[in-house]
């Protein structure tokens, strides 16, 4: 843990996509930040976490969720509690960017994106998702596509 303050410069992305803000070994292992730019439409797929509960917060634009069976509209300004064990997915119902920040605890999670960055076969993620507690409902997706307009 930081025994000093520590500023974290990060210039904003164009490009959609998950980006690693402040890593857990700064808040001693209690919480990661990560950056997100929604690209329209774009859908998060459902998933459950085994291990961390998560905060998401909408900087702009309006993201849609269901924890749950509960559908979620949270706009810019919103922050949204995913507790751990309960299923979630979420997007961009819009046809412009959102950005949100995800707040995980406890922190170390943020490993899992690198790791899954690098899969090249189905039965390295299941590996690599099962290590790290997570479980894709990856048969929820055709529905949320199609009843939402989405894309992956």
């Amino acid at each position: 843990m930081a025994s000093v303050a520590t500023v974290i410069h990060c210039e904003p992305s164009a490009t959609p996509g998950l980006r690693h803000r402040v890593p857990a070994q700064l808040l001693g292992g209690s919480t990661s930040i990560h950056e997100g730019l929604l690209g329209p439409k774009e859908l998060v797929p459902p998933h459950t976490h085994a291990n961390e509960d998560q905060c998401l917060y909408v900087v702009s634009g309006t993201v849609h969720l269901e924890i749950g069976e509960e559908l979620i509209e949270a706009r810019m300004g919103s922050y949204v509690i995913k507790p751990k064990g309960l299923s979630h997915a979420f997007w961009n119902p819009a046809t412009t960017p959102a950005l949100v920040l995800e707040i995980t605890t406890p922190g170390g999670f943020e490993s899992f994106y690198d790791e899954m960055a690098a899969v090249r076969s189905p039965a390295e993620a299941l590996a690599i998702q099962s290590m790290y507690g997570m479980t894709f409902h990856s048969e929820r997706v055709p529905e949320l596509i199609e009843r939402h307009g989405l894309q992956l």
